[in-house]
């Protein structure tokens, strides 16, 4: 079906698209990968978002069970500006296509990929609109709130909530569970950790789980008082959609929690820990959205010594103001080379440690950081410090 992609700056993109609602008003991210990661498509950070990827060669298939992250896609569209090549796992698996048009997902094919990439890549982060139905445009005032204005006179507003968290964090608390059979190399449950669902990762939460952790579940709302009456050793606040600067409700919750048990915090939760601290957040000049955005440690080092750059998978365009973590009381772990963004920081004494991405995958680096979090809750056993 003929569509079109009409985006805030006035200019528009002519295409083709299949599945999903005829019209829809969201936030157009482009999101970098050499290899189209499947993950973007149930990742609860891309809710209520248009993505547009980059990768040059995709394959026509749907997720595999390793590659799903949540209980269903969450992103209003699919913009492919590369080429959709057939799989051979498309017998066994949905077709890209056909899974994204069962889930309700629109898929769109720009008519001028690279003019597309082109204009994303100079505004960054951009409301927009698609539509099957052509009409004049007219240039929007760009807000960070999710009050958009609609791109034609006759077309739905955007439904981008204030705090879309309250709408994907589960309503009761329950034992996140996989056999044995399923993860063979799991560790015996050793540790019990609280889960704050704020937009966790299926893949975070099995990581956790090989290395020994019985995981529970909790609103993203819970108080205090309920996370410790479940008598954890640990505290994850995991990553998710939203604006972390209104989600009032969890910082002050988790500014209680502070120095109680030891707290891992990724994505949108490592602001939120930042914020409960005082610490000021701000808008990326150049947001990270892609698979191999690069870290190196924040600590100073032996002078002539050169830093590894990490490679990372991020999805954020806001970070936490480096001056006001230092404030604070944390040590900044790692940074961007690029902008010097703060990627990660701790605090030793209230066994606290925190990252802008998430903990997936099964890479040496982020199994050092999960380490350091068993480490961190076996030292509150000790009652002595982790680093």
């Amino acid at each position: 079906m003929k569509s079109y992609l009409a985006l805030a700056n006035g200019d528009t993109f002519p295409g083709t698209a299949s599945g999903g609602a005829a019209d829809i008003s969201a936030e157009v991210i482009l999101y970098h990968a050499q290899n189209f990661n499947y993950r973007l498509l149930t990742d609860p950070v891309n809710y209520s978002r248009i993505i547009v990827t980059d990768s040059a060669v995709i394959d026509n298939r749907g997720p595999l069970f390793s590659e799903i992250e949540s209980y269903s896609p969450h992103l209003d569209a699919l913009v492919i500006t590369g080429m959709l090549m057939e799989s051979s796992l498309a017998e066994s698996y949905f077709s890209l296509e056909s899974y994204l048009e069962a889930n309700g997902v629109v898929l769109f094919k720009p008519d001028e990929p690279a003019k597309l990439l082109d204009t994303l890549e100079k505004a960054g982060p951009i409301n927009g609109t698609l539509t099957s139905r052509p009409g004049p445009t007219r240039k929007l005032h760009l807000k960070r709130a999710p009050e958009i204005n609609d791109l034609t006179a006759d077309l739905p507003s955007p439904r981008l909530e204030i705090d879309p968290v309250r709408k994907l964090s589960t309503s009761l608390e329950f034992y996140w569970d996989l056999t044995d059979e399923t993860y063979p190399d799991s560790r015996n449950r050793d540790y019990i950790v609280v889960a704050y669902d704020f937009g966790l990762t299926y893949s975070m939460l099995k990581n956790l789980k090989r290395l020994g952790c019985d995981i529970q579940i909790v609103p993203a709302n819970y108080s205090p008082e309920q996370v410790i009456a479940l008598n954890p050793e640990g505290i994850l606040l995991g990553g998710g959609p939203g604006y972390p600067d209104r989600m009032d409700y969890a910082i002050g919750n988790i500014s209680r929690l502070i120095g109680l048990r030891p707290i891992l915090a990724t994505g949108l939760g490592h602001v939120l820990l930042g914020l409960s601290f005082g610490a000021k957040m701000e808008v990326l000049k150049k947001p990270h959205f892609g698979d191999e955005i690069e870290v190196i440690q924040g600590r100073k080092s032996t002078p002539g010594q050169v830093c590894p750059r990490i490679k990372t998978a991020q999805t954020h365009c806001v970070c936490l103001e480096r001056k006001s973590l230092e404030k604070a009381g944390f040590t900044i772990t790692l940074i961007n080379p690029d902008d010097s963004s703060v990627e990660g920081y701790e605090n030793e004494d209230y066994l606290i440690q925190a990252y802008a991405f998430p903990l997936s995958g099964d890479s040496a680096f982020i199994s050092s950081c999960l380490n350091r979090f068993i480490t961190c809750m076996e030292s509150h056993r000790a009652g002595k410090k982790a680093f």
